[in-house]
């Protein structure tokens, strides 16, 4: 893994559809030392996609602690978007994107197209792969652990043929 550099995000959503507050944390999620109060807090837009099939835009106020046992600001996460300030892109989004794309078969383009035209969300394709692999990332671990599983199981495959 070597380091990314973010040369352009993308813009952000023209209007909020919606604002929410993260609720803010009391315990410090790397060494459970107690954290004081927030004493700002920072935005962070999430375009995803409703069950009807249209964007939203969400701007979410995120409560920033101080840790004094690890002496560095912590805040909580965001459940709507993949870990990172660089994610601006819902779970949705990913989701689905990744299914069109790796299910379906789906081209860049394809792809690109639909979420422009019929969804009205503007993805680029550098930003569909680096999604993915965020994705892929965050998912990995579960994947480890399921090949460790099968390759530990007695039955590797089952042959249901009679």
């Amino acid at each position: 893994m070597g380091i990314r550099v973010i040369a352009d995000r993308r813009p952000p959503p023209p209007t909020i559809d919606r604002r929410e507050d993260v609720t803010p944390i009391t315990v410090c999620p790397d060494c459970h030392g107690h954290v004081l109060p927030p004493r700002k807090h920072r935005k962070r837009t999430v375009e995803d996609i409703k069950p009807d099939q249209h964007s939203e835009a969400v701007e979410y106020t995120i409560p920033q602690h101080w840790c004094a046992t690890c002496k560095k600001h912590i805040e909580p996460g965001v459940a709507a978007a993949m870990p990172g300030e660089g994610a601006t892109i819902g779970n949705g989004v990913v989701a689905l994107s990744a299914v069109m794309h790796y299910g379906l078969g789906l081209t860049l383009a394809q792809v690109q197209e639909i979420f422009s035209s019929h969804i009205r969300t503007e993805i680029s394709a550098g930003g569909l792969v680096d999604m993915w692999r965020r994705a892929g990332e965050a998912f990995a671990p579960w994947y480890e652990q399921i090949g460790r599983e099968a390759r530990n199981s007695a039955t590797l495959h089952a042959d249901e043929t009679s």
